[in-house]
């Protein structure tokens, strides 16, 4: 990236797909991974305080915001990573909920093409936890399309699929929203929402989406997450009622 002062010597081949390079890569990236984080006897640090901008200051100097690089970086990936797994890895950090939905969105939405290609298992991701990306719940609503777009195409695999079921579900089922949310206006929105999963989602994805619950305090991660009680059943299955007869009749048997 030698538009942003990072030498680099020049090759017949990307550094990134040297052998050696790459496992001394993994090593680098190992003891920040969600993995590393769930093994830990003292958790990591959670939050230092230092945004992405600051931090990049380092390297990238007072001039170029991390955003800048961030998508000069996704281009990159696109043009000359032919998917290579440790390269995907490294464009996850940024679409976190930590950060503005510019990332997200440029991403999942900009750059949905490359989605299909990042395969990153859950406990590969490079985060002290995998919290900081479902809370709190996604509210932009060009990323919510796209999270729903990934899963009517089928492009989010491995964690992008959680995290894309993850954010929609929250944004359909009441007992997965803040207490503080306003009902009435997030209601509509809601049903809206739930009537697109009806009409253009696959039967796998519907499935997931209806059945999923989770907690705030301790993550649950499939297939715990998508087992429900008969409790919210019975009040999901009260909030599709008014969603027309068209949901009903795809959504109600999931949750018998």
């Amino acid at each position: 990236m030698l538009e942003h002062g990072q030498q680099q010597v020049t090759s017949t081949e990307e550094v990134f797909r040297d052998s050696i390079v790459g496992q001394l890569m993994d090593d680098l990236l190992a003891p920040f991974t969600v993995a590393a984080s769930a093994s830990a006897s003292s958790p990591l640090n959670k939050d230092t305080g230092l945004t992405l901008d600051v931090v990049a200051k380092r390297f990238l100097g007072p001039s170029t915001p991390f955003y800048q690089f961030y998508t000069d970086f996704v281009a990159l990936y696109d043009s000359i990573s032919f998917s290579h797994p440790l390269f995907a890895r490294l464009l996850l950090s940024p679409v976190s909920m930590r950060y503005p939905p510019d990332y997200r969105k440029y991403l999942w939405a900009d750059f949905s093409h490359v989605l299909r290609t990042i395969r990153t298992p859950m406990e590969a991701v490079v985060a002290s936890d995998v919290k900081e990306f479902m809370w709190p719940v996604e509210t932009n609503p060009e990323v919510i399309a796209a999270y729903l777009r990934s899963l009517v195409k089928a492009q989010a695999e491995g964690f992008l699929r959680f995290a894309a079921v993850h954010h929609i579900a929250c944004n359909i089922w009441p007992d997965l929203q803040p207490q503080n949310e306003d009902g009435s206006i997030h209601g509509e929105k809601s049903i809206k929402l739930l009537q697109a999963v009806a009409g253009q989602c696959g039967f796998d994805v519907v499935k997931e989406l209806v059945t999923y619950r989770q907690n705030r305090e301790t993550t649950l991660l499939p297939p715990t997450c998508f087992e429900i009680s008969e409790e919210v059943k019975t009040s999901r299955s009260e909030f599709v009622n008014r969603c027309g007869a068209a949901v009903k009749d795809k959504i109600e048997p999931l949750l018998q």
